[in-house]
């Protein structure tokens, strides 16, 4: 049972907007749902600030979404109250007088869904308990909310594209000016997020206003090129508006729509684009406010000297479907009765005659992992992270770090890691999911995780004792630290795998 503090007088930090009431939990300074800034629809955030002391004891209202995240399924769910002015942060430490590390958490669910309560597994407690960084999650304006594209409508409206990414950037210089208080250094914050919130890093990156504020970043399986986004805004924008039965002449009707109208109609104008058109929430480059990609805009010289983690899990979304799991494409008794050769049969009605070479470029990556597994490797997020850290190291004046996580998760017959499964390890949580506790290497190998991402934060490096020499990534040596049972680090590792499965690979939805 966990232990509680909170007295009239105890913890209370003054910060730029106002005092803060928290909770001590086990030890944990807790302060949940402190405002950042204030929300008005379609408008950049706004400084917030009260009288008195603000109780910080619940979670903040979180962002109206749709749906949850998929990788939430193996996960413990939390629901909460929404509403638009959903620009808040949690935060944890251990003591308020020393000058921590700080570790910026970005939650995922795309730009459309999420909260960083959203899984039970991203709470900062256990990080912050460790008694060497200072953990801060954080809430902002997502989907049509957060990133509706309204820049043909006038300039009440030139920065609705991109508002959830304003939001995180009000977020940072919040902490900037009033984590000292809280025993970070403002001088030392690193942003991490997975699946939409290394997206959401990748954005900020790219964005001016956000450089100083952040000073090293590590992204986990969020590689996600912007480009495309940008040819479809304006137009989503435009048939939303028309959805609403809208013009240029009544366009301010649009700050008093009930969200759920003004959700279906973006939804709407979704199905009007056509297929292929997943979703047009996300970052929209404008040349200025936020800059295109790396891929079409390469890397900005600001951010060279940024060390970065990137990284995957070997399963990724082989486990979901739009409709939830995946039926299991082979049995346990498949893998512990069928002969090698019989098992590479099997694998012909997926690969062709490629399943040879296959199976022996898995055993050559993953040795010791049964060759079935073929069908469950990632095939899309992967390659991507590849080209990302290939292309980063070859800019960037500071180092490049790059991972898999290989572990095989002994549910279900066994999962081959999945999209979100790094979180139990990286945050040290995994006793908060009961499928990913399971396994007796789980905890050594989440320790070593924790204890890397605390080491990165701390210095830009995560090589700790416990773990191989973890090389950077550089274009003479591309080396990746392999997390399982038994960790590596290796050079092109999956190279030839890779190159094989390419001509095989499906869309990811």
């Amino acid at each position: 049972m966990k232990h509680t503090i909170i007295t009239a007088d105890y913890p209370i930090i003054q910060t730029t907007g106002g005092a803060v009431h928290g909770m001590e939990i086990d030890g944990v300074l807790t302060f949940r749902g402190i405002p950042y800034a204030q929300a008005e629809r379609f408008a950049p955030p706004r400084e917030v600030s009260w009288q008195g002391v603000k109780a910080c004891y619940a979670y903040g209202d979180i962002c109206p979404s749709e749906g949850t995240s998929l990788s939430t399924l193996y996960s413990t769910h939390r629901y909460w109250p929404a509403s638009e002015n959903c620009l808040n942060l949690n935060l944890w430490t251990s003591d308020v007088h020393a000058k921590k590390p700080v570790m910026f958490w970005i939650h995922g669910g795309g730009f459309s869904g999420g909260s960083s309560i959203d899984e039970a597994l991203t709470d900062g407690d256990v990080l912050a308990k460790t008694g060497e960084v200072v953990v801060v999650s954080v809430n902002h304006r997502l989907n049509c909310l957060g990133f509706l594209d309204l820049r043909a409508y006038g300039e009440r409206y030139k920065h609705s594209a991109n508002l959830g990414l304003d939001d995180l950037v009000a977020a940072l210089r919040w902490v900037h000016d009033n984590i000292a208080s809280f025993g970070g250094d403002p001088d030392n914050v690193t942003v991490f997020g997975q699946s939409g919130g290394g997206g959401k890093i990748m954005a900020l990156m790219q964005m001016p206003s956000a450089d100083g504020l952040y000073h090293k970043a590590i992204l986990q399986s969020g590689i996600m090129p912007i480009s495309d986004t940008l040819r479809m805004s304006e137009r989503h924008g435009q048939l939303t508006v028309q959805a609403l039965g809208l013009d240029k002449k009544t366009i301010d009707e649009i700050q008093t729509i009930p969200y759920s109208r003004l959700c279906a109609a973006s939804r709407e104008a979704l199905q009007q684009m056509g297929p292929g058109h997943f979703d047009a929430y996300g970052p929209h480059p404008d040349a200025e406010h936020v800059l295109d990609d790396f891929l079409t805009a390469g890397f900005r010289p600001e951010t060279a000297h940024v060390p970065v983690m990137a990284g995957t899990c070997i399963g990724e979304l082989s486990l979901f479907g739009p409709g939830g799991l995946k039926p299991s494409l082979f049995t346990q008794e498949e893998k512990d009765f069928l002969t090698h050769e019989e098992k590479v049969e099997r694998l012909r009605s997926y690969f062709g005659d490629d399943a040879p070479q296959i199976a022996e470029a898995l055993a050559q990556a993953y040795p010791g992992l049964d060759p079935l597994y073929a069908t469950s490797i990632d095939m899309n997020i992967r390659p991507r992270n590849e080209q990302y850290v290939h292309a980063r190291s070859g800019f960037a004046s500071a180092a490049v770090y790059q991972y898999v996580l290989a572990y095989t998760v002994p549910v279900l017959e066994g999962k081959l890691a999945w999209h979100g499964a790094d979180l139990g390890f990286c945050f040290g949580t995994l006793e908060r999911s009961d499928s990913l506790c399971s396994g007796e290497h789980a905890h050594s190998l989440m320790v070593k995780m924790r204890d890397a991402w605390i080491s990165f934060a701390k210095t830009g490096n995560p090589g700790v004792d416990s773990l191989p020499k973890w090389q950077a990534y550089t274009h003479e040596h591309p080396a990746t630290m392999i997390f399982d049972t038994q960790c590596r680090c290796e050079e092109s590792h999956d190279k030839q795998l890779l190159a094989l499965l390419k001509k095989h690979q499906k869309p990811m939805f």
